[in-house]
C-alpha cells in the first residue's frame, strides 16, 4: 500500500480544494521539494541533521545501488 487513507469527513472535504490550488503551483515548480542525501557511512549525519533541523525536506540514506 502507498500513500494515506483520507477518510477523515474534514480531509474529504478539502482534498478537491487542495488539489485545485496545490497540484497547479507544483506543475508550474512553485512548491518543490528537497532531498538530502547521505552515503551509508554518513547515516549518523543524516539522523543529527533530522534532530538539529539542519535536514528540511527529505533525509535519504543511500545503502546501495540496484542491481
Amino acid at each position: 500500500m502507498r500513500g494515506f487513507l483520507l477518510t477523515h469527513p474534514l480531509v474529504v472535504a478539502a482534498l478537491s480544494t487542495f488539489q485545485d490550488e496545490v497540484i497547479p503551483l507544483v506543475q508550474r515548480g512553485v512548491i518543490t521539494n528537497r532531498e538530502h542525501r547521505y552515503n551509508l557511512p554518513e547515516a549518523g549525519e543524516a539522523i543529527a541533521g533530522l534532530h538539529e533541523g539542519r535536514n528540511v525536506g527529505k533525509a535519504i540514506v543511500w545503502v546501495a545501488d540496484e542491481e
